[in-house]
């Protein structure tokens, strides 16, 4: 038993650095809601940050909208795929094709990245929409890269590992609109789930050995 409860102990620091998510590249809406009034535009900067020393060399995503509510009007691209002379001699392609309440982002780089330093958060593009009628329009990303089911690419156009996550945003356009949080399901600990197991490992080990000795 002694033997078992220093497993335990040694058991538990172990699942907590387990435990410890990996951290991610964070693609995210900027601002995550905004009012506007109907007939006014609304503007939503893409941002990628948690860089942690990596540095953006492709995406290729969709944005999803309400298409009763808004409608793209323009997106507008930063220099963060080119050098130091983006207006002159851009050293990227960004392009993007517009659908029925989405529309596909891309763009790769040619260039040394100059304009980014792996650490700075930095805005992709600008979409801007026209506002078609009241009510909440929610916002969302969804992958289309290639083959990897990703949203963004290293200088080399390699995934990140781990993925990148996407964030959610909201327009409300003509106010009084109702922006439902879900509420999260608490999931147990890895921690928790470790030891319960561990210790009823013992209990069991322990069970079979007062059977043993009362026979």
């Amino acid at each position: 038993m002694n033997k078992l409860l220093k497993i335990l102990g040694l058991a538990v620091p172990l699942s907590l650095l387990a435990a410890q998510p990996a951290s991610a590249i964070s693609l995210v809406f900027n601002p995550v809601s905004q009012d506007v009034a109907l007939g006014d535009p609304a503007k939503v900067d893409v941002i990628v940050t948690d860089l942690s020393g990596e540095f953006v060399g492709a995406y290729d995503f969709n944005v999803h909208w309400d298409a009763t509510i808004l409608s793209l009007a323009d997106v507008t691209f930063d220099i963060f795929l080119d050098d130091q002379d983006p207006l002159n001699d851009p050293d990227s392609v960004q392009n993007f094709i517009p659908g029925s309440g989405q529309v596909n982002v891309w763009g790769f780089a040619f260039s040394s990245l100059d304009n980014q330093d792996g650490n700075t958060a930095f805005r992709l593009f600008t979409l801007t929409f026209d506002t078609l009628a009241n009510g909440l329009s929610p916002l969302s990303f969804t992958d289309n890269i290639a083959s990897t089911g990703e949203f963004l690419g290293d200088e080399n156009g390699d995934p990140f590992v781990p993925p990148v996550s996407a964030g959610r945003g909201s327009v409300c356009v003509g106010g009084n609109c109702q922006q439902s949080q879900p509420i999260p399901v608490p999931e147990p600990p890895v921690v928790m789930l470790m030891g319960a197991g561990l210790l009823g490992f013992a209990f069991n080990q322990r069970h079979r050995r007062a059977g043993v000795r009362s026979k």
